[in-house]
């Protein structure tokens, strides 16, 4: 894919895929058009919605909105792939139907990354996330590398970026690639693996971003969460060679979760990983 084939009209394609939230993204969508930084497009991928999330968008009379459908429900990484074969942007941003974003965003981090050296490939900002039962927790926590190489943390399962909170140069695409669709579930954390292999992260400390896990979020659901885990694993399991540390983190996780399960044949092979990372 050339994403290069057109200049770059706009500084910012803004990634919005939705599927049967029109009751949340009014609100996302507002939050995107009140920013700061206005030079941005904005591509909301309608994949195969039923209820009236066209009228939704339809509502906003703003130039900068371009919409797509799919005909039928494609899934999540599809969905932003689609968004990326349309987009022009110099950065690209991502934003979900159930979550919003402070007015500054895009302006605080466009700012950063026009400073940065080619080395860095995203900026993030600082995030809340909502749990569906009231609970709500920062991101980054406290502690935490925040900025530079991200690699170890990523491969160690420690989300402290997630794509809502992130811009990045859409150059990076030729280096790292699109997002994997077979992933249900994680696939926004083995894209920013993927992006950390080749690219340093810069931090914005300002709390930017706002997530709203729902009840029915495919994040939620524990058989595809173990699934990703494991193809993750797999998929980068060279990277995870190369960080030990990283390599038992994983291991030690699927293995719990599959004596948690009583699989106790996937459960022995993963503690048989973790004893050949000890050595």
């Amino acid at each position: 894919m050339d994403y290069h084939k057109e200049m770059n009209e706009v500084m910012i394609s803004v990634c919005l895929p939705t599927y049967n939230r029109a009751l949340l993204l009014r609100r996302a969508i507002a939050s995107i058009l009140s920013q700061t930084f206005t030079d941005f497009e904005l591509i909301v991928v309608d994949d195969g919605s039923t209820d009236n999330t066209k009228e939704i968008v339809d509502s906003f009379r703003d130039a900068r909105i371009r919409y797509i459908r799919h005909e039928t429900n494609k899934g999540l990484m599809a969905s932003r792939n689609t968004v990326l074969r349309y987009a022009r942007g110099k950065y690209l941003a991502f934003q979900d139907s159930d979550d919003w974003w402070d007015k500054k965003k895009l302006e605080e981090e466009v700012t950063i990354l026009e400073k940065a050296p080619p080395t860095v490939g995203a900026v993030y900002s600082r995030m809340e996330k909502r749990y569906h039962g009231g609970e709500i927790a920062l991101f980054p926590p406290e502690g935490m590398i925040t900025a530079g190489n991200m690699l170890t943390s990523f491969l160690q399962g420690d989300y402290i970026v997630t794509l809502q909170a992130l811009l990045m140069r859409r150059a990076c695409l030729e280096t790292i690639g699109v997002f994997d669709e077979r992933f249900r579930a994680f696939g926004d954390a083995e894209f920013a693996i993927r992006l950390a292999a080749h690219y340093k992260f810069l931090y914005n400390p300002h709390l930017r971003v706002h997530l709203e896990v729902q009840s029915d979020s495919i994040s939620r659901n524990k058989r595809e969460r173990l699934a990703a885990r494991e193809y993750i694993l797999t998929k980068h399991r060279n990277l995870f060679q190369q960080h030990p540390r990283a390599l038992r983190a994983w291991t030690i996780a699927l293995f719990r979760a599959y004596a948690r399960q009583g699989d106790w044949i996937r459960a022995l092979r993963y503690a048989g990983i973790y004893s050949m990372s000890l050595l």
